[in-house]
């Protein structure tokens, strides 16, 4: 998550809820009761009804100001990023069977290539079909809770996403010891293995290690539905007040069937196995005048998708199967100038499709991009709690197969 945003997602009947909640704790913590609104409608009457003997006190104001209804654990089979955001607000999950097996993200109003993925300063990109942008290999209590850029903050952070990009920032490595199981209906069984070390470094600095294993696996809900995940992810970080290093590994391994998963046929006992991997490094640097982020990955997905299982198509034209690998870096951050601030998004890109069963020819087997975002900013405050902000964009879109813009 960008340190310049915050998450702005109301959310009324939470923010009800908490208001109330607070309220009535407050009101019993404390022991006392305020009868200032009281005195405010009926002076007179109230004066008559309090007993000297009760203490009127005057609550503190109660802000809340953050309604997110997104929860801080997934709650989903494979345990990934998907599975927080298919109780996201003002995203649509569109799923083939389970979330976890294949899910395309769609924020409202789009389709699901408008939608992008943001980790730290890069965007994740996948060439062959926006299916698999969210083959996330890695353990989700590794990222911050989603932040969804529209209008102006995704068209300057955001890469190749005409509507929206789901931001996560890389939560600092905290001490974990945690070891998993799940047993449940229809042959299911999970395992789960979660290990973080911090070790603290000369001067202000902190060494973190973090590692996770995760394996689930079942006969599904119906015939021809049963899955079968595993993932591996681990990270090194350094972490001081002013600075955070990411270098992070990931594995994934996802076979799930499900009856008309892409074709809509329910009589098609159709099957998908993408096998992902990423390695991503990432920096943030916080400085007096604001922040810059760097990153930079390798991620390759290697799918096998069969539309009948029965069949012995696998490698075969017609089988659907590919590979596609993708290299990124990106740089981006804000710098405030005297009373303009400069928000700022740079991200090269270069994809390949290396192997495919049909895709095979043309000139779009492979393409670099290039997108370029600078974006001066300037706010005058009206009063104590209204200001007016004014932002001007310049942006560049360039690529070795279409026209620059």
């Amino acid at each position: 998550m960008n340190p310049c945003f915050k998450h702005r997602v109301p959310t009324i009947s939470l923010y009800l809820d908490l208001v109330f909640a607070a309220s009535l704790t407050m009101l019993f913590a404390c022991g006392t009761v305020s009868a200032e609104s009281l005195q405010e409608n009926d002076k007179s009457s109230s004066e008559s009804e309090w007993d000297e003997n009760y203490e009127i006190s005057h609550l503190e104001p109660i802000f809340i100001s953050d309604g997110s209804a997104v929860p801080v654990e997934p709650s989903g089979i494979l345990d990934s990023a998907v599975s927080e955001l298919h109780y996201h607000p003002i995203i649509e999950l569109q799923s083939r069977g389970l979330p976890d097996g294949q899910a395309d993200i769609v924020v409202r109003g789009s389709v699901l290539e408008n939608t992008g993925i943001k980790l730290g300063a890069v965007t994740l990109f996948d060439p062959q079909t926006g299916h698999y942008t969210a083959e996330l290999p890695i353990d989700p209590m590794m990222l911050g809770t989603p932040d969804v850029l529209t209008g102006t903050q995704n068209a300057i952070y955001g890469f190749n996403a005409n509507v929206a990009t789901i931001n996560y920032d890389w939560l600092p490595v905290s001490d974990r010891r945690a070891l998993e199981f799940g047993v449940g209906t229809d042959g299911f069984l999970s395992q789960k293995v979660q290990f973080g070390q911090v070790f603290p470094l000369a001067g202000v600095s902190d060494l973190g290690v973090e590692l996770s294993l995760f394996k689930a696996s079942g006969d599904g809900t119906r015939n021809n539905g049963d899955f079968d995940f595993e993932r591996a992810s681990g990270r090194v970080q350094r972490f001081s007040p002013t600075s955070q290093t990411d270098l992070v590994l990931g594995y994934q391994d996802k076979f799930y069937g499900w009856p008309g998963a892409y074709t809509g046929f329910a009589s098609l006992p159709e099957t998908d196995q993408p096998i992902s991997s990423l390695y991503l490094a990432n920096h943030l640097e916080k400085h007096q005048h604001g922040h810059t982020e760097i990153g930079v990955y390798h991620r390759q997905v290697d799918d096998d998708y069969d539309f009948d299982r029965t069949t012995a198509e696998s490698g075969v034209p017609g089988a659907f199967d590919h590979v596609t690998k993708t290299s990124a870096i990106g740089i981006g951050g804000k710098h405030q100038l005297s009373d303009v601030a400069i928000n700022y998004q740079l991200q090269y890109t270069s994809d390949e499709l290396t192997e495919s069963t049909d895709l095979t020819s043309g000139p779009f087997v492979s393409r670099d991009y290039l997108a370029v975002r600078i974006a001066p900013e300037k706010s005058w405050q009206l009063d104590d709690s209204q200001s007016v902000d004014v932002l001007v964009g310049l942006g560049y879109d360039g690529s070795n197969r279409d026209s620059s813009a």
